[in-house]
């Protein structure tokens, strides 16, 4: 009696151990899954960060190339896009070659003309113009891009381009390739659905009445990979020192 009491006893320690095994196996895994998933959620979030991130800095080298570019410029009053979307400028040139950009026969004004990699001209222009490269739909994306609330909006997704009166000059990019402006409406707000005579805060080019005082703002849009919109404005406001 006692021997098969023992063995009985064996059998359920036995048994005992594969249930608590089964359940420890059960648990690991589970611990594994929730650890596995953590680290996906944070391995997204870092990578949301990253391209935000670039997607800024790529923004502010723009914004310095362009900012570089118009500082010591003349602004002309009847050239500026009346969205915003482009403007045209002179820069100090020695149009009499007389080794000085300032005239002494009017009254020292400055002599204004158009300088590039192609080279010089009296009285020449420069233009920056924003160029739609391709044309992205909230609706096709299934994406509400501007974080409005609703998926209805269309935007043109382009870049700013150099051009001149200079003989032999070629259009040039400046800068990043992901500016966007509403479509068919430039210059209207980015954030949200709006009418462009009240809201202009879309506009690319904005100067105030005088001319001395220039605002660049651009939004720069990208969609990462797992499908988010990252959406950054960058702007500055420079006097034209030679205004």
């Amino acid at each position: 009696m006692r021997t098969c009491h023992r063995a009985w006893a064996r059998r359920a320690s036995a048994g005992m151990t594969m249930i608590e095994l089964i359940v420890a196996t059960v648990i690991f895994s589970l611990l594994i899954a929730m650890a596995f998933q953590i680290s996906m959620n944070t391995t997204r979030s870092a990578s949301e960060k990253i391209v935000q991130a670039t997607v800024e800095v790529k923004a502010e080298r723009t914004l310095k190339l362009v900012t570089d570019e118009l500082i010591s410029a003349s602004s002309l009053a009847p050239v500026l896009a009346t969205n915003g979307s482009s403007i045209t400028v002179q820069v100090p040139h020695d149009n009499d070659g007389d080794g000085t950009t300032v005239s002494r026969n009017s009254n020292f004004s400055l002599e204004l003309g158009a300088v590039t990699d192609a080279g010089k001209l009296a009285n020449g222009t420069v233009t920056y113009t924003f160029v739609r490269d391709r044309t992205i739909s909230e609706a096709s994306e299934n994406l509400d891009l501007n974080l409005d609330g609703d998926t209805n909006d269309t935007f043109d997704v382009g870049y700013l381009q150099r051009t001149s009166t200079v003989s032999g000059d070629i259009p040039v990019v400046v800068g990043v390739t992901n500016i966007i402006q509403r479509r068919n409406n430039y210059g209207a707000s980015i954030l949200a659905d709006s009418n462009p005579s009240t809201d202009t805060s879309g506009r690319i080019f904005t100067r105030n009445a005088d001319g001395t005082l220039l605002q660049i703002s651009f939004w720069l849009l990208s969609v990462s990979e797992d499908r988010n919109a990252h959406l950054v404005q960058s702007k500055v406001q420079l006097f034209l020192r030679n205004r």
